[in-house]
């Protein structure tokens, strides 16, 4: 099943949130998402804290003190929790419940690159994850029960932290706004913003899309490195006018001119930046994760494609994430950290949507360079990232 992106939140047009809100200052805009909530309750997430491939943390909290333990978790551990001042929260849900995987397609009005995963939050009454701030954009769907939402100060690196805390929690906290979240509520929180939710009564869940946003740090040393890799050992630095030192403890400004020149020759390749920053950013988070472990996949023939791809509906895999870039020489097709040359409408095509009618792929490889084309749906299928689809994830 497709979903299209968002068009509105609330009454408000996505565009308009964009040039207003959008890293700039929270909104809180209720009823909102009320048509899209799947339907889950606490058993669905129960079963996946148990699961040794899923992310999962149970936080508890007493008289101001704070207790954080990582899954997988048991059966009698979820069972015998308090009555209140606990959450449960499972990262990457969209990963494990198609439904999730869905609900996350609202939000593709922003790249896919710059999508992250939802983490759904299952709390008992009075539970949450104490006052904090996030380094990426966050919407934060109310989806069952109800949650306070304190917004605070604008917060960094130089923000005061509890100390010891196993939680990144700040201190002081001194509230700013609060809202009131019900089903179907969204409130949107630009990165940096402090935040505490706190839940109202049991059975509270809150879905929290999260965006990636790679720091200054993050992307001069994964580009270097990816520089690095493909530069031979026997370049070295050469002196380019030497002359007689007047001290040789002296570093020359001529040496770090011809340095910085250097490195701005190494790094200045629009190619070699694209091509860094499609795979990064279509690198999973769960790379460990294969269509493999969950699915029996087909083995198919080439000249079987056509009629596969005619008969079945097609999902590409919840774990797997697609991008694209256009040259003037070629369309580059970025999945899970590696890249493909193909068409425009392959790679538009592909990237667009996560859901597929029987025969809608079978058209485009009929109709753009289909040797090329079919080439590269032959390998997607046949290497689980193109599913036929499924209702749960270990059908």
């Amino acid at each position: 099943m497709h979903i299209e992106p968002l068009l509105k939140l609330g009454n408000l047009p996505i565009q308009d949130f964009l040039s207003q809100y959008w890293q700039q200052k929270h909104l809180y805009s209720p009823q909102s998402l009320s048509d899209y909530l799947p339907d889950l309750d606490i058993d669905d997430l129960a079963g996946l804290a148990l699961e040794q491939e899923v992310e999962s943390r149970l936080i508890r909290s007493e008289e101001n003190q704070w207790e954080l333990d990582h899954g997988p978790f048991t059966e009698e551990q979820l069972t015998h929790l308090p009555d209140s001042n606990w959450t449960l929260l499972i990262q990457a849900a969209d990963i494990w419940i198609p439904e999730i995987s869905q609900f996350l397609d609202l939000f593709r009005f922003l790249p896919n690159w710059r999508l992250d995963d939802i983490m759904i939050s299952y709390a008992a009454d009075g539970g949450g994850v104490g006052p904090h701030f996030d380094f990426y954009d966050v919407f934060l769907i109310q989806a069952k029960g109800c949650r306070t939402w304190h917004l605070g100060p604008e917060c960094n690196d130089q923000t005061p932290r509890i100390r010891d805390s196993p939680l990144n929690q700040i201190a002081p906290f001194k509230p700013e706004h609060t809202f009131e979240t019900k089903p179907g509520d969204v409130l949107y929180i630009p990165a940096g913003k402090a935040h505490w939710g706190i839940a109202n009564g049991d059975d509270c869940m809150t879905f929290s899309v999260g965006f990636r946003a790679p720091s200054d740090r993050e992307i001069l040393s994964n580009f270097a490195d990816f520089i690095a890799d493909d530069l031979p050992g026997s370049n070295r630095y050469r002196d380019s006018s030497p002359k007689v030192a007047d001290n040789p403890g002296k570093i020359d400004d001529a040496v770090i001119e011809a340095l910085r020149h250097k490195i701005q020759d190494l790094i200045n390749s629009p190619t070699a930046l694209a091509s860094w920053f499609g795979r990064e950013m279509t690198e999973g988070k769960y790379s460990e994760i294969q269509p493999e472990e969950f699915f029996e996949l087909p083995n198919i023939e080439e000249q079987e494609l056509n009629e596969f791809l005619a008969q079945n509906p097609l999902e590409v895999f919840s774990a797997s994430r697609l991008a694209y870039r256009e040259c003037e020489d070629a369309t580059t097709l970025f999945i899970d950290g590696k890249e493909y040359k193909t068409t425009t409408p392959v790679a538009e095509t592909l990237c667009k949507k996560r859901y597929f009618e029987p025969g809608e792929l079978q058209i485009l490889i009929e109709s753009e360079q289909p040797n090329d084309s079919k080439e590269l749906l032959l390998s997607l299928v046949n290497r689980g990232i193109l599913l036929v689809a499924q209702n749960e994830l270990n059908e």
